[in-house]
């Protein structure tokens, strides 16, 4: 870790920097990249945090180990963040807060912008753009890859909309079903507030016929949580779901 932050000292100062301006906003186009990452460890030296947070976004757009390169800075300044200048009013465990925040952002934008077939955004400013304008096309890009610790993840930044939410209330809870995690599927599903929402998402699950283990889990589920709401045909399907499994 301290040998990502010690190359910082040696990385060459930014062509920008030398031209005597204080950072290249405004002119992102014509900076190349190297340049970028250049005027990002250069305010990692000067401790302008602010300025290095705000350039972090069009490092990961960089080829070669750029990328791997950055990574590898913020982990650093989480793990470290004393062997770096702290200024007047942060603390290290200031400035590694911020820095888990910023590596967090990093690694979760970087695995949706990685999970396009068809590339919809190059970088991270026009993902953010869809993700504020228009967060179902990113929430049905991230259900359709299965990654739905990342889909609760972007859902604390970004409002999930209902028929998306109700979507992953279901197939996250049955994905660990059908994985052996009970305990963990039982914590999504009592998560619910709403008791018609938990009904709703437990009797959909069901209908995916899953496999024995997880069908059974769910059986018990409604017939413990919401015996006096389900219907006599639901109770029949649960009946046969029982008999059936007895005859294996």
């Amino acid at each position: 870790m301290e040998s990502s932050l010690c190359s910082i000292a040696h990385f060459p100062l930014s062509p920008v920097l030398c031209a005597g301006k204080m950072h290249p906003f405004g002119k992102e186009e014509a900076a190349s990249v190297s340049q970028q990452f250049g005027f990002f460890c250069e305010c990692l030296k000067r401790g302008e945090w602010e300025l290095a947070q705000a350039s972090v976004p069009q490092l990961h757009r960089g080829h070669g180990d750029i990328p791997k390169k950055v990574e590898e800075i913020l982990q650093a300044l989480v793990a470290c963040p004393s062997l770096m200048r702290c200024g007047q009013y942060n603390s290290p465990q200031r400035l590694a807060w911020i820095w888990l925040l910023t590596l967090e952002k990093w690694l979760e934008w970087n695995l949706i912008l990685d999970l396009q077939s068809t590339p919809m955004w190059s970088d991270w400013q026009t993902l953010k753009r869809c993700c504020a304008d228009n967060p179902p096309v990113v929430m049905d890009l991230i259900l359709e890859a299965k990654e739905y610790e990342l889909c609760e993840e972007w859902g604390c930044l970004y409002p999930i909309p209902g028929e998306h939410l109700i979507s992953l209330n279901q197939k996250h809870p049955l994905y660990l079903l059908e994985s052996g995690d009970h305990e963990k599927a039982l914590q999504l599903l009592q998560r619910i507030s709403d008791p018609t929402m938990r009904l709703d998402v437990t009797e959909r699950s069901l209908d995916q016929h899953p496999s024995l283990a997880a069908s059974h889990f769910l059986a018990n589920y409604l017939t413990t949580h919401f015996y006096g709401e389900l219907t006599a045909t639901r109770h029949y399907e649960i009946q046969a779901l029982y008999v059936g499994s007895k005859s294996f």
